[in-house]
């Protein structure tokens, strides 16, 4: 989609800074990069979140021996229901085994 075409908060352009990311719930793909982006007026994302209720996140993405496991991780210590969908992620290292063990011993259910 042109960048002039996006929807009000949506995620920025390849190339322009955004501290997080959540779906917009339309089923269309597209994130939101709302006012936990960046700014003095910024809200953490944990507490976007949690003023939109949201109690599931689904986690993808690259690193899932990196990244994806500390978000999960985070997630779940931070009370949300935690699913990592393991066909939409790739790893650092070729063997995930242990990173999907531990993130399965700490409460993050795997798809």
């Amino acid at each position: 989609m042109p960048t002039g075409d996006r929807k009000p908060g949506a995620m920025p352009a390849a190339g322009a800074a955004a501290g997080g990311s959540a779906t917009d719930g339309a089923d269309d793909g597209e994130a939101l990069a709302g006012d936990f982006a960046a700014g003095e007026d910024a809200i953490g994302l944990d507490d976007w979140l949690q003023s939109h209720d949201v109690e599931d996140v689904v986690v993808v993405g690259i690193a899932t021996d990196h990244c994806v496991k500390a978000t999960a991780l985070d997630g779940v210590q931070a009370g949300y229901s935690v699913t990592v969908l393991r066909d939409l992620t790739v790893g650092v290292a070729e063997d995930l085994d242990d990173a999907v063990a531990e993130m399965e011993l700490g409460g993050v259910d795997i798809a």
